[in-house]
């Protein structure tokens, strides 16, 4: 790990000396939020396998679970968690990831993350997060704030165990296909 930090701190250094523009997405947000902040787990053996490390092996040797925090910026970590157990879920590492959070930020997590009362606690800490809504969602739509064959937009209350959480639910047309 040590190691990683110390390679991490090179790549920032290179990374700031770039003149490559960012996308317009990652631009807009960057005048909008202290900073930009995608959360992400994987499974270490299955990323050796990924990247060609153990390609040949048979069995996985369960190497463990890490957990980061990307800089949507920059695109490298900014927090870096290790569990060893490789069957620990997403959901085991909100304590470590609420702790390091500040008001102002924007964290974009996938759908192993959902959590409603991590969610509740985000907002309380003005922390603003985007996720996909899972299939099985259950909500219920206070405004409609735009609606055509492309977008729905619209603000909802989400939630029952925490009490209902109003949050904004935005669906677009994946027109890819």
């Amino acid at each position: 790990m040590r190691l990683l930090r110390v390679l991490l701190a090179v790549f920032r250094a290179r990374w700031e000396t770039r003149q490559r523009p960012l996308p317009p997405a990652i631009e807009w947000a960057r005048t909008r939020y202290t900073q930009l902040l995608a959360a992400d787990g994987s499974t270490l053996d299955a990323l050796l396998r990924k990247v060609g490390l153990l390609q040949q092996d048979a069995t996985h040797p369960l190497a463990g679970r890490m957990t980061a925090l990307l800089e949507l910026t920059s695109r490298l970590p900014w927090q870096l968690w290790y569990e060893p157990d490789p069957q620990t879920h997403d959901q085991r590492c909100w304590p470590q990831i609420l702790a390091v959070l500040r008001a102002g930020m924007l964290l974009i997590v996938d759908l192993g993350y959902t959590n409603f009362s991590v969610f509740a606690q985000l907002t309380q800490a003005q922390v603003t997060f985007i996720t996909r809504a899972k299939s099985n969602l259950v909500y219920q739509v206070e405004t409609t704030l735009q609606r055509n064959s492309t977008v729905h937009d619209g603000l909802v209350w989400i939630g029952q165990g925490v009490g209902p959480l109003p949050r904004r639910v935005v669906s677009l047309l994946d027109q890819r296909t």
